[in-house]
């Protein structure tokens, strides 16, 4: 009996899954802000968000957690609350760390800083800015750190990228990332900056594929 009780007690730690945490504005869900969602949650849980623009900065906190719209990206938006950057991912986050189906506004802020070290998966996302504004942003920048390299990759996957007119926006900005990077099925478009710049101080590689490179002037 004992030995029974043990072997169920495997099968179902093996079959546990994390907790799924709910983010609406109105009240209605665990949390009225993903911030306070990912200070819940721990590493293997899902964030669900609600339709809404979401004006916050927020961290990850080190944690492997999937962030996903519930209805996509046509209704879910980020944008800064004031910092540099709407998303610092910085403290060791895998490929694991998944944020998926939403619009970051990038008329006056970054959409995110990633950091050596840190290997998230950003895929069915789109990086817009302002037509008429002189403020547009980076969508995505790729930042040094101390921290050990470590073995991931990065995965930007079918995203759009429209940072508007300023010279210096560039859709994605890696400055001396040390990180494998893979950038899929994307489309990058309408910026008077490069659709992509890529350093490459010691770097180790940057894969760029099926994607769609339309109207950058660099």
């Amino acid at each position: 009996m004992k030995l029974f009780t043990f072997l169920l007690t495997l099968v179902l730690v093996g079959v546990a899954r994390g907790e799924t945490y709910t983010v609406n504005q109105n009240g209605t869900a665990d949390f009225t802000t993903i911030q306070g969602a990912i200070q819940a949650a721990n590493t293997g849980d899902e964030i669900e968000v609600a339709p809404g623009t979401y004006v916050e900065n927020i961290s990850f906190l080190g944690r492997d957690i999937v962030l996903r719209s519930r209805d996509g990206a046509d209704v879910t938006t980020i944008k800064s609350a004031g910092n540099a950057y709407a998303i610092e991912i910085q403290l060791g986050e895998t490929e694991a760390t998944v944020i998926d189906g939403f619009t970051f506004d990038i008329s006056e802020h970054v959409g995110f800083e990633i950091k050596t070290g840190s290997t998230p998966t950003i895929q069915n996302c789109r990086f817009q800015g302002s037509s008429d504004s002189e403020e547009n942003q980076s969508g995505i920048v790729l930042t040094p750190s101390q921290s050990p390299w470590g073995s991931g990759t990065t995965r930007i996957l079918n995203c759009d990228f429209t940072p508007g007119p300023r010279q210096q926006a560039e859709a994605i900005a890696n400055q001396s990332y040390l990180n494998e990077v893979l950038i899929d099925s994307c489309s990058f478009q309408n910026t008077d900056g490069s659709g992509l710049l890529i350093g490459f101080n010691n770097h180790r590689s940057v894969t760029v594929k099926n994607c769609n490179v339309t109207n950058c002037n660099n």
